[in-house]
């Protein structure tokens, strides 16, 4: 469960990165992927609870692969945020 904090980080990221301040943002989502008891992806990125193929998964939000139970299973399509 997250807790208040992190969420309040988040929220500050996701504003960061829409007024196009990607330092502040990778600096608020750094903070709240740590409050959050967060793992890497072998890229450094972050790995974020997702869902996939109606299995619990986790999307890389850096390099965009899925892992499911710790192993890759395939690589996301969607533009990345450096694309931005």
């Amino acid at each position: 469960m997250h807790n208040k904090e992190a969420i309040k980080y988040a929220a500050c990221a996701i504003v960061d990165l829409l007024a196009n301040d990607k330092k502040r943002y990778y600096k608020n989502s750094e903070r709240a992927a740590r409050l959050s008891n967060y793992k890497i992806c072998g890229c450094g990125g972050t790995l974020i609870k997702c869902s996939y193929a109606n299995q619990d998964a986790e999307i890389c939000f850096e390099c965009g692969q899925i892992f499911i139970n710790g192993s890759m299973v395939r690589k996301c399509n969607v533009r990345r945020i450096k694309a931005c």
